[in-house]
């Protein structure tokens, strides 16, 4: 899944749970890109979750860019909107899903999970 991950950002700036639907997944682009990109374990990493991206551009440009941790670890967490914008495009993706106005009040109570008196009311179906 990593090439296709890889090649999924390239191509469209972003990966999101759009970009894994069945149409998606036969996007000749992406698995163009993907066909070309090679990974390998990262010997330098601490944990399994660094890693290192080298880009050869046809320019004979060469990219790199290395993390430690990813966006979304204890040691990088999201801000506040880009949670709210994870958690409400699961909600409107889930299998009972929500209206866009609905799955946005039900992000942002869950946001708001310290201040809630009864979190059974968050667990209830849409």
């Amino acid at each position: 899944s990593l090439p296709f991950t890889v090649a999924t950002a390239l191509v469209h700036g972003s990966v999101g749970l759009e970009h894994f639907s069945p149409e998606a997944m036969k996007d000749p682009r992406v698995l163009a890109l993907a066909a070309r990109c090679q990974y390998k374990v990262w010997e330098h990493a601490d944990n399994a979750v660094a890693g290192a991206l080298r880009l050869h551009r046809p320019q004979d440009r060469l990219l790199v860019a290395s993390f430690m941790e990813p966006l979304g670890a204890p040691t990088r967490p999201l801000d506040d909107s880009r949670l709210l914008q994870k958690a409400t495009d699961c909600f409107q993706r889930a299998a009972r899903p929500r209206a866009a106005e609905a799955a946005d009040a039900h992000a942002r109570a869950w946001l708001d999970v310290a201040g809630c008196e009864d979190v059974g009311v968050l667990l209830q179906p849409a």
